[in-house]
């Protein structure tokens, strides 16, 4: 069940059966970049398969409050759109809810990144939708999550449309995949960041 009070929650069943479908297509045929993402959180990234959609770009002197949400409910049957409204339904969040950073990742064997975090803001959350095909136990790849002392906190194994909602200070990464696993493991991510105070983490 998705929980926004909730540091990590995860669900299925988020997106329509047609909806899950599109999305899966569109991450699989999508055209990624293979680069080092600049993250000033961590001083040396790994390269990964990697597309920026929206707001990633904006200048540095960019205002807080900047958001992309309205560019892309502009587009009220987009693939964007439609993930964005189901996901805030689901968290009980407004559908205005800022968001700052659209982009895809995509992982296969030997190209999993690095243990990081996303934002030390207290308010800032990640939006993450796996767009697998299907997955099979054994094959790794799961989004791993860890506390300050590095100790594991849990674990979601990707499935198709499966929605995950954390909060951007927790260190996470991915979990080696397996050489037998042949297939993308893309990801949708969307970087929100919430309003509420009773929202928020301590």
């Amino acid at each position: 069940m998705l929980d926004a009070r909730s540091p990590i929650s995860f669900a299925d069943g988020v997106l329509d059966p047609g909806v899950t479908q599109e999305l899966v297509d569109w991450l699989q045929h999508l055209q990624y970049r293979y680069y080092r993402i600049t993250n000033k959180n961590e001083p040396e990234p790994f390269p990964i398969w990697h597309r920026e959609l929206l707001g990633r770009d904006w200048p540095i002197n960019q205002a807080s409050d900047y958001s992309c949400t309205p560019q892309f409910l502009q587009a009220q049957t987009g693939v964007l759109s439609v993930v964005w409204r189901s996901c805030m339904r689901a968290l009980q969040l407004p559908v205005m809810t800022q968001c700052h950073g659209v982009y895809a990742n995509a992982n296969t064997h030997g190209n999993e990144g690095n243990v990081h975090i996303d934002s030390q803001h207290p308010l800032d959350r990640t939006l993450l939708i796996y767009g697998v095909r299907h997955w099979q136990a054994g094959w790794g790849g799961e989004t791993v999550f860890y506390d300050q002392e590095g100790r594991l906190q849990g674990s979601v194994m990707p499935a198709p449309a499966r929605v995950v909602f954390f909060a951007g200070h927790i260190r996470h990464g991915v979990n080696p995949i397996s050489r037998a696993c042949r297939d993308l493991r893309p990801v949708l991510v969307f970087k929100t960041r919430l309003q509420e105070p009773q929202k928020a983490l301590s």
